[in-house]
């Protein structure tokens, strides 16, 4: 019975040292685990306070963007009304023969000469500038078949209607103000 007693003891020491190995084991495991899970946490908080700081970035960038986006309208508009008021004296006539090598000044006495005699006008319009617009050839390169329009510049907004009032009046056949 000893012999039985003695193997038993060994039997619970073996289990219990087995079974304290395993214990040890497992609390060394727990307390790493609490270790990486404070760290995590740490982690986790910083990069919550930096996320927290580029959405406030953000924000404010946004928002400049709209400030900016605003002022941009506004003068976009304001550069589309200057643009319209800068075209409120211009007229454009067309049907006029174009010469080679054509100056500005020959175009402007060209222009007077056409609505001081089609239009029945006590004298020329005031013209501050006069010039052709397009290209005096077609993509192609050949010749255009009809002339370039005329835009003038008149220096008073009023002349202007005077002058679109008559050619309504008048209807030049050939030509036409706008």
């Amino acid at each position: 019975m000893a012999q039985q007693e003695n193997a038993f003891k060994v039997m619970i020491d073996s289990l219990i040292k087995s079974t304290t190995s395993r214990v040890d084991g497992l609390v060394k495991d727990l307390a790493e685990l609490k270790y990486s899970l404070e760290y995590s946490q740490k982690d986790i908080a910083s990069q919550q306070k930096e996320l927290d700081r580029n959405q406030s970035e953000i924000q404010s960038m946004s928002n400049e963007i709209s400030n900016i986006k605003m002022s941009l309208d506004k003068y976009s508009t304001k550069t589309v009304d200057l643009e319209n008021r800068s075209r409120r004296n211009n007229i454009r006539v067309t049907g006029i023969p174009e010469k080679r090598s054509e100056t500005w000044d020959d175009s402007e006495a060209m222009v007077k000469s056409v609505l001081k005699g089609k239009l029945g006008l006590a004298s020329a319009p005031r013209i501050e500038r006069a010039h052709r617009v397009g290209y005096s050839t077609k993509r192609d390169g050949s010749p255009r078949n009809a002339p370039r329009p005329i835009v003038c510049r008149l220096y008073d907004w009023k002349e202007k209607e005077h002058v679109l009032k008559q050619a309504r009046i008048h209807k030049p056949s050939g030509y036409l103000c706008k």
